[in-house]
């Protein structure tokens, strides 16, 4: 007597989560949320413990005094100048002649500007934990090309949770895209918006 062979079904992978299940603890928690800029986003502030302490990162006077320090001053200016001494190199994504002519283009735009004093400054990023510059455009031809880059005051911007860029002026402004060069640096996790800077671990050590 035959049987009928036997079957079983596969079940199917559940669906994907597209939500955020493990945001920041800045946003569970308000009291380190800094302010509402508008309707569900949160303009977050450093998890830095000294500059809570401090008084946040419109504060960041208690890490700029710590370059008064003569051996602070002199190890960050060297490791400063063992990068901005180098030649800056520029090349093309690919072998094809319009990346080649891009690469080129894009040489000549840092050539014309003061690129290692732009540089410089962008590096003090690593101190603090982050850094924003403002981008400059000039139109040319049928598009755009670098004009100048300016390093700005950190203190005077904040990110949201999204990583978008929120400028004070007696209101805080959501910043455009494409016009700032923002940099993070330090920092054990991506949650860490504002990084975690060398002025952090040399707080303590410098003023005991």
């Amino acid at each position: 007597m035959a049987t009928a062979p036997m079957t079983t079904k596969t079940p199917e992978p559940p669906a994907p989560r597209f939500e955020e299940l493990a945001p920041p603890e800045d946003l569970l928690n308000p009291k380190t949320r800094s302010f509402d800029a508008v309707p569900y986003t949160q303009i977050l502030e450093p998890t830095d413990s000294v500059l809570q302490a401090k008084g946040g990162a419109g504060n960041l006077k208690v890490y700029r005094e710590l370059l008064r320090d003569d051996q602070v001053a002199s190890t960050w200016q060297q490791r400063r100048l063992s990068l901005t001494r180098c030649e800056t190199i520029v090349e093309p994504g690919a072998e094809d002649a319009a990346s080649k002519a891009a690469a080129e283009r894009l040489k000549a735009e840092l050539d014309a500007m003061a690129w290692d004093d732009i540089t410089d400054k962008a590096l003090f990023a690593v101190f603090y934990g982050w850094g924003v510059a403002e981008v400059m455009w000039r139109p040319e031809g049928n598009g755009v090309a670098f004009d100048r880059i300016i390093v700005r005051d950190r203190a005077r911007f904040r990110f949201d949770r999204q990583g978008a860029l929120y400028l004070y002026e007696n209101a805080w402004h959501l910043m455009p895209e494409h016009k700032f060069w923002t940099v993070r640096s330090g920092g054990d996790n991506h949650d860490e918006l504002y990084g975690l800077g060398l002025a952090h671990s040399l707080y303590w050590p410098v003023f005991f």
